[in-house]
C-alpha cells in the first residue's frame, strides 16, 4: 500500500491502527475503494497536447495542468489556488480535500499540496495535518501555554498534567488545572460569574423603580417616606403607593402591614443566594489576583537569585543554594491556583460534614500559603534560607493532604 494512501486510511479511521489492520486483512483493496482512495493508485491519463482547464476555461498546455487519478485536468494555477484556499479556510480538514471537480472524491494527496505550495503554506498545512492528529488522539493535547508548541502524551485516568515549560492544565479540558473541581463544575461556575443576573438580582433586592418615571432608587435610610430625586413623586417605599395616600383618612398604611408570605420568601432566598454567591466569588477573585501577582514575582526571584548568587561568590554549587527562592514562589502560586478552585468547590459543596472538614483543611493552606508569600518577599538581608525551604515543603504537605482528602472523600471511611 502507498505511503500516502495508509496515511489517508489512517486520518479516516481517527488514527487506531488496530482497526485499520483487521479492516485490511478483512477487505484488502476494498478498503481502498470505501475511503475514495482506490484512485491513488491510478495514474492520470495524458490527453492532448492542450486542453480547455475546467476552472479557469483557458486553453493550456498539457505540461502545464496536473490530473489525479480520476483524470480531471485543471492548469497549475488553479490547482495552486484550491490548495491554497483549502489550507488557509479548512484549518485541520486540509489533509481530507477532494480533487476540485464537482462531486468527485478523489482524495489529493500530501505530495500535490508539496508540489504547489510555497514552503510557508507546505508548513502550514503540515501543521494542520499534526493538529487533525493531535485532535483524534485522547492521549495527547497541545501544551495551552502560549508559544510553546509542545505535545503532552497522557493516558488512563490522568486529568491534571505540567508541561516542561511549567504550564499547568487539565488534560480532559485542555483548561487551566482547576484541582480540586471537575470540570463540569468549572464550567458551571464560569457561566454563573460571566452572567449578569447576580447583579440584576442584587438591584432587585436592594432598589425599587419609582412608580412614576421608573428610574432605580436604592433604600439607604430606615424611612419609608421616599422622594424620587428626578421626578420628586414622593411614594411608600414598601407598597409603592402615592404618599399623600397614607394618613387617617385612608386608615393608615392601608397595605403596607399586610404580610405577603410568598413574595417575602422569594426575596428572602434570592438575597440570600446573592450574599452566598458573593461570599465564595470574592474569595475566588481574590486568589486569582494574588496568583497574577505571584505570577509577576517569578521575574523578581529570578533577579533576586541572580543577587544572592553574585553575593555567594558566582559559583556553580551556590547557584543551586539559591534555587530555594524559585521553588517557594512557584509553590505559592500553585497554593492560589488550587485555592482559587477551592472556592467553587465550597460553593457545590453540599454535605455539611464534608464542607466542615474541606474548610478546615482550606484555612490551615491559606494560612501556610500567606505565611510562605511573607516569607519568600522578605528583603534579602533579612530573609532566612532555612526557613523558607522548611516553610516551602510544610507548605506543600498542606496542599496535597487537601488535594489527596477531597479527592478520596474527606468522610469516607478509611479501610
Amino acid at each position: 500500500m502507498p505511503k500516502e494512501a495508509c496515511m489517508h486510511l489512517l486520518r479516516s479511521l481517527r488514527w487506531d491502527e488496530e482497526k485499520l489492520t483487521t479492516e485490511f486483512v478483512e477487505k484488502g483493496k476494498l478498503l481502498m475503494k470505501e475511503h475514495n482512495l482506490d484512485l491513488l493508485l491510478t495514474e492520470s491519463k495524458t490527453p492532448a497536447a492542450s486542453l480547455v482547464c475546467k476552472i479557469c476555461f483557458d486553453n493550456t498546455p498539457i505540461n502545464q495542468c496536473f490530473a489525479l487519478g480520476c483524470n480531471h485536468w485543471f492548469c497549475r494555477g488553479c490547482w495552486k489556488d484550491y490548495l491554497v484556499d483549502r489550507v488557509d479556510t479548512t484549518g485541520t480538514r486540509a489533509p481530507q480535500s477532494h480533487c476540485p471537480m464537482f462531486k468527485c472524491k478523489a482524495r489529493i494527496p500530501d505530495s500535490a499540496f508539496s508540489r504547489f505550495l510555497d514552503k510557508p503554506r507546505v508548513q502550514k498545512y503540515d501543521h494542520a495535518s499534526l493538529n487533525a492528529y493531535v485532535s483524534e488522539k485522547s492521549t495527547l493535547r497541545w501544551c495551552p501555554a502560549p508559544r510553546c508548541g509542545k505535545i503532552i502524551s497522557a493516558s488512563g485516568l490522568v486529568t491534571s498534567v505540567r508541561c516542561i515549560c511549567g504550564q499547568s492544565f487539565c488534560f480532559r479540558c485542555n483548561e487551566e488545572d482547576h484541582q480540586p473541581v471537575t470540570c463540569e463544575q468549572v464550567q458551571k461556575w464560569q457561566a454563573k460569574c460571566d452572567k449578569e443576573s447576580e447583579t440584576a438580582q442584587w438591584i432587585i433586592s436592594n432598589t425599587k423603580k419609582c412608580p412614576k418615571c421608573l428610574v432605580r432608587i436604592e433604600k439607604n435610610q430606615g424611612c419609608n417616606h421616599m422622594t424620587c430625586h428626578c421626578c420628586k413623586y414622593e411614594f411608600c417605599w414598601v407598597c409603592m403607593g402615592p404618599w399623600k395616600d397614607h394618613g387617617n383618612h385612608t386608615g393608615g398604611f392601608y397595605k403596607c402591614n399586610k404580610y405577603n408570605p410568598h413574595k417575602a420568601k422569594v426575596k428572602d432566598e434570592s438575597k440570600a443566594e446573592l450574599d452566598r454567591f458573593l461570599h465564595y466569588y470574592q474569595r475566588y477573585h481574590n486568589h486569582d489576583q494574588a496568583r497574577k501577582f505571584a505570577k509577576e514575582q517569578i521575574e523578581t526571584s529570578e533577579k533576586r537569585m541572580a543577587e544572592l548568587h553574585t553575593q555567594a561568590g558566582n559559583s556553580d554549587s551556590q547557584w543551586q543554594n539559591v534555587q530555594f527562592l524559585r521553588k517557594s514562589t512557584m509553590q505559592v502560586l500553585e497554593c492560589r491556583r488550587v485555592l482559587k478552585y477551592t472556592y467553587v468547590y465550597g460553593y457545590y459543596c453540599t454535605d455539611a460534614k464534608e464542607r466542615e472538614l474541606f474548610e478546615f483543611l482550606q484555612e490551615d493552606l491559606e494560612k501556610a500559603t500567606e505565611k510562605l508569600s511573607e516569607l519568600s518577599e522578605q528583603p534579602l538581608g533579612k530573609m532566612k534560607r532555612q526557613e523558607v525551604v522548611d516553610f516551602t515543603m510544610f507548605t506543600e504537605k498542606f496542599l496535597r493532604n487537601l488535594l489527596s482528602g477531597l479527592e478520596d472523600g474527606l468522610t469516607k471511611e478509611r479501610t
